[in-house]
């Protein structure tokens, strides 16, 4: 298969999910989508029996009718194919925010404003991170600072997009090589 003509190499874009785990609090998942708004997530989900309305007074931007808004009951089962995901969570042993290299389709997901995420979550989890603050954030707050983190590792380059290119081009020494 010959390789796809220059500039239309789409393997290093990726995307980003926003998962919420039992959101208690109807203006926090107004403040997340209007996170996922200004970040442009690909998409929010929302799995857990005390998730209020979307349309609380915080999603100024009405997000769910330009990013889709999925109520599902298990996050993991609704992921996108390929896509990694990201715990994000206060506990130990968990990989610091600050030298985290976010995959190029990443699910972030994030617990309760009044709970941790605990075994179910991270041992399904391909990375689990956390911001390193002296404790919990609001729900909303660490949405923001997890997708600023992503956006701004990748405009210095510092992201996947790195990684992805390092690999194609082993890929296209190992071809060259075998010619």
């Amino acid at each position: 298969m010959a390789p796809r003509p220059t500039g239309t190499d789409r393997s290093d874009r990726g995307f980003v999910g926003v998962g919420l785990f039992r959101p208690k609090h109807s203006h926090n998942i107004g403040q997340v989508l209007r996170a996922a708004d200004n970040h442009r997530a690909s998409f929010v989900a929302i799995e857990g029996g005390r998730r209020e309305d979307i349309r609380s007074a915080t999603n100024t931007f009405d997000t769910q009718l330009s990013t889709p808004v999925y109520l599902v009951e298990d996050l993991f089962a609704h992921r996108p194919f390929g896509t990694q995901v990201v715990v994000i969570d206060l506990i130990p042993g968990a990989q610091d925010l600050r030298s985290f290299i976010h995959p190029p389709r990443a699910l972030y997901i994030f617990g309760p404003e009044d709970g941790t995420l605990g075994h179910a979550h991270t041992s399904r989890a391909q990375h689990v991170v956390q911001i390193p603050t002296n404790d919990c954030m609001n729900l909303a707050a660490s949405v923001n600072v997890v997708l600023y983190d992503r956006m701004l590792k990748d405009h210095l380059g510092m992201t996947h997009a790195r990684e992805a290119a390092a690999a194609r081009a082993r890929a296209a020494e190992r071809r060259k090589g075998a010619s």
